[in-house]
């Protein structure tokens, strides 16, 4: 009879945690927002910082891309400089400032990922962090996540 309770529960424990869908565990680890900050107001508006967290067989990745195109990659525990094309530096900057403010972009509901698999993309820019991109429901979160894997292909192919 006690066992018979127990797989009772069991169940309903595993059925209620798909019903209640995906826990939130791709979030930024604590105090990642802080690897770079940017006190310089002006040289803030000059700087987007994105962050693409870790999954099981990936690294963390953050990218600070200024607005002459000098990019550093953070990525494990080695960094590197580059430069991006001018013509992905313009999109991403003209389109995080056509999505601003950032905080204000809708945050997928839900969004099937991968436990180990999965990871979140998000941006920072001046004192603004937007929501996981990966899985926006807004087009200008939608454009942004392409202009992110756009400058990640870009750091990937060796263009910086």
């Amino acid at each position: 009879m006690c066992a018979s309770r127990f797989t009772f529960f069991a169940c309903c424990l595993v059925i209620g945690a798909f019903l209640a869908g995906p826990f939130p565990v791709h979030a930024l680890p604590v105090g990642v927002a802080h690897i770079h900050t940017v006190s310089d107001p002006a040289a803030a508006r000059a700087t987007i910082i994105v962050y693409i967290s870790r999954s099981t067989n990936t690294c963390a990745l953050t990218l600070v891309v200024n607005s002459n195109g000098d990019i550093t990659i953070k990525r494990c525990s080695s960094t590197k400089v580059g430069a991006l094309s001018t013509s992905t530096v313009t999109k991403l900057f003209n389109d995080v400032h056509r999505a601003l403010p950032l905080t204000a972009l809708p945050q997928g509901a839900r969004c099937a990922k991968s436990i180990s698999f999965g990871t979140s993309t998000r941006i920072a820019y001046g004192s603004q962090m937007s929501p996981d991109l990966s899985c926006s429901p807004d087009a200008k979160g939608r454009t942004l996540y392409h202009d992110v894997t756009i400058v990640v292909s870009e750091v990937n192919s060796g263009t910086p």
